[in-house]
């Protein structure tokens, strides 16, 4: 019997490819080839990546199946593409129960790769884990078939794709869809992040928002292109009201950077030392929270410097700031000058309202990622800048001061364009 036939659709396989599924068939026993059916080979219309579609016991599988699998083993092998499996889940919980009592799971995807690391492990999951594991755990209970996609010989591309459309429900975040793009792009981030201390060597971007305050790959977008946006502005900087980028706007500025570009740019000192001035306070801020029995009793306190707002607008005002060294000094200084307090007075901010301005549904200052909350935070980081002001810390009579300015500013901005509009009979 010929290994497999092509499906009408598909183009015939190269030789890797007609060679690995040849070596899938004979070290891996599907109901298809117990029954001799031969397998029908696939070829995504869109990616170009050739599969399979079989059936697998969980005898057979036992053993066989990676969960740490990464979109590039060749360069980036430690990171991986999966999510932490979430074992007291109870969607994992019930989907245990079920597979004990003989329920058969489809659509579990999974690369063949019988060389390179963890060669004993050669089925990579790119979808389906939880699955995946409680197929494993009725190896000795109810050996049933499950469905399985085989893909072979995927390049990093295609395997981001593939594991992208496998997460892709309402529960995958969109932090871990960054992470997975961030990977394809190649390490240069990554790397960057661990150099300046917002990761530790070997580890990897969080996938979603965490009490440990472990930085996402949003995050990390944004206070470089901020720095970018921040040092190339010319006027004068307290002139206007700001507003720094996050959301799709900090992604789609940092996606339009070639590679050369943004390799220069992750390579700047300045932006290297902003940086680790950046990483300092928000050391500072996790460990002085951490040790207060009030502040720690509000988790959003410790990790207030991995805020989106605050991360930002900080970035944007250090990189406005490059040509004003004494200024720049003194954001920087902002970690020591807050001596046994947290340095972004996190409890002033949460409990900060302006009585003009802000809605009673307002949580406090930098609980929200919109533009204004961002502008009004820019403006409090340039304010305590200033040589002119005598506070050493964030307190909230320098809130008050800072947020009063940014309105002021944004209402003189929006009159002088509504008197250009009238000026020009618009």
């Amino acid at each position: 019997m010929s290994d497999y036939i092509i499906d009408v659709k598909a183009q015939q396989p190269p030789q890797n490819v007609s060679e690995l599924i040849s070596d899938f068939k004979n070290k891996i026993e599907t109901l298809e080839l117990k029954n001799k059916h031969p397998l029908v080979v696939f070829q995504d219309g869109k990616s170009g990546a050739y599969y399979i579609d079989c059936h697998i016991s969980s005898s057979s599988v036992n053993n066989l199946l990676d969960y740490q699998a990464s979109l590039d083993p060749d360069e980036q092998e430690e990171f991986k593409a999966n999510r932490d499996l979430l074992p007291f889940h109870k969607a994992f919980l019930a989907m245990q129960e079920d597979a004990k009592k003989g329920r058969q799971f489809n659509d579990i995807i999974v690369e063949y790769l019988p060389k390179g690391s963890k060669a004993e492990k050669p089925l990579k999951i790119y979808g389906g884990q939880h699955r995946a594991k409680s197929i494993e755990e009725t190896t000795n209970t109810t050996d049933r078939y499950h469905g399985f996609r085989v893909y072979f010989d995927l390049n990093s591309t295609q395997r981001n794709e593939i594991a992208r459309v496998s997460n892709t429900n309402i529960n995958v975040p969109l932090d871990l869809i960054d992470r997975m793009n961030e990977t394809v792009i190649g390490p240069g981030l990554r790397n960057w992040c661990q150099t300046v201390g917002f990761l530790q060597k070997g580890d990897d971007f969080a996938e979603r928002k965490n009490p440990e305050g472990i930085i996402t790959v949003r995050l990390a977008r944004a206070f470089v292109v901020n720095f970018r946006h921040g040092k190339e502005m010319k006027a004068n900087i307290d002139d206007k009201a700001y507003t720094s980028l996050w959301g799709d706007e900090v992604n789609d500025e940092y996606l339009k950077l070639q590679s050369t570009e943004r390799a220069k740019l992750l390579n700047n000192k300045n932006l290297i030392e902003a940086a680790r001035n950046y990483v300092a306070l928000h050391k500072k801020q996790m460990e002085i929270v951490k040790k207060d029995q009030v502040l720690s009793q509000t988790a959003e306190f410790k990790t207030k410097a991995m805020t989106p707002a605050i991360i930002s607008s900080w970035a944007i005002v250090a990189g406005l700031l490059q040509k004003n060294k004494s200024r720049l000094d003194k954001l920087y200084q902002l970690v020591k000058a807050s001596g046994n307090k947290d340095p972004l007075a996190a409890k002033e901010m949460s409990e900060y309202k302006h009585h003009d301005y802000d809605p009673k549904t307002y949580r406090g200052l930098g609980t929200r990622s919109d533009k204004k909350e961002r502008g009004k935070l820019v403006q409090l980081f340039l304010l305590y800048s200033d040589p002119a002001s005598q506070s050493t810390r964030i307190d909230t009579r320098l809130i008050d001061a800072a947020v009063t300015d940014y309105h002021a500013k944004f209402l003189e901005q929006e009159s002088k364009k509504k008197k250009a509009r009238i000026m020009k009979g618009g």
